[in-house]
């Protein structure tokens, strides 16, 4: 499990650097697109904000709110921020799911406190084995990427947030297992989202 982690981690992860006066000054990541791993593009409705879809993953829409929720909200009951999703892609033969979720009530204030305490917040139930967080700038978005594994599933939850203070989060949840098969196609994801 450790080398799989370690694989994508200088594909994704990018550490951020802070500044004399105190301020966090993220670097910009620039991804890898490889066309033949997207798809279409797709428009969050009354945004901007454009991404490719995963090439031959289907749109998912008997998936219930609730249930989505479940999976993408904090554990820690203390510090929950409205997610509403509005987009779910799946790739139906190893269970591999994408969420694009909108973020209502989250301020920037929340979002530091967030990325200071991921740990807390994000594993606050002790799900996960290993918890981790970055953040880097990408296009016009400053990302806060987290990184929740355990041994049977890999979720990378990214918080985008763009010159416009749209914030929006997009969960990528995979087996464990199928791992190493999806790395290209998730940071071909990552590489496409644009505001306009």
């Amino acid at each position: 499990m450790r080398n799989l982690v370690v694989l994508l981690l200088p594909v994704i992860l990018l550490y951020s650097c802070v500044n004399r006066s105190g301020e966090e000054k993220l670097q910009k990541m620039n991804f890898e697109i490889d066309s033949t791993l997207v798809g279409h593009e797709v428009q969050l409705q009354n945004t901007g904000i454009t991404f490719l879809i995963p090439a031959e993953w289907s749109q998912g829409s008997h998936l219930k709110q609730d249930s989505l929720k479940d999976l993408i909200i904090p554990a820690d009951t203390s510090f929950r921020y409205e997610l509403n999703p509005v987009k779910v892609f799946f790739e139906k033969d190893n269970k591999v799911l994408m969420i694009v979720s909108m973020i209502n009530d989250l301020t920037d204030a929340e979002l530091k406190f967030l990325a200071k305490n991921y740990r807390r917040i994000f594993n606050f139930n002790l799900h996960w084995e290993r918890v981790r967080h970055e953040g880097f700038r990408h296009h016009d978005f400053i990302v806060h990427q987290f990184l929740l594994q355990k041994k049977e599933t890999i979720h990378f939850r990214l918080i985008f947030t763009d010159a416009k203070l749209t914030k929006f989060q997009v969960d990528y949840i995979i087996p464990a297992d199928v791992y190493r098969e999806y790395i290209k196609i998730i940071e071909s994801s990552i590489g496409s989202f644009k505001a306009t």
